[in-house]
């Protein structure tokens, strides 16, 4: 992920794997919102990943801005990265998103120690 002046670039191989590294699908792996301007990819568990993504996807669609699905996602993932995940579900969320505020920027967010 590369934020520019003008745009957030976001780069993925397109497989989606389980835990034991099977791969399981290949694909698109980038979501972005219909709502704001953000868009989210993530590498991990699968179905950790599409929980996230729909949380903060869903964020966007109830504010409409990119600025306040940050915020709710921050206070989100912070419980999260404090408690962990299971063992089985570890996971990495890139969200790139076009703020009014910060401008063209990039965010990472680990769930697993």
């Amino acid at each position: 992920m590369k934020p520019y002046k003008d745009r957030v670039e976001i780069l993925t191989d397109g497989a989606r794997y389980l835990p034991d590294g099977t791969v399981v699908e290949i694909t698109g792996k980038v979501r972005a919102s219909a709502f704001a301007p953000l868009a989210i990819t993530g590498s991990g568990s699968v179905a950790a990943i599409d929980r996230l993504a729909d949380t903060i996807l869903q964020a966007a669609e109830a504010t409409g801005s990119v600025d306040a699905t940050l915020a709710v996602s921050e206070t989100s993932l912070a419980t999260i990265g404090g408690e962990g995940f299971a063992s089985d579900s570890p996971v990495k969320i890139a969200i790139g998103p076009i703020s009014d505020t910060y401008g063209n920027s990039g965010y990472r967010f680990v769930g697993y120690s």
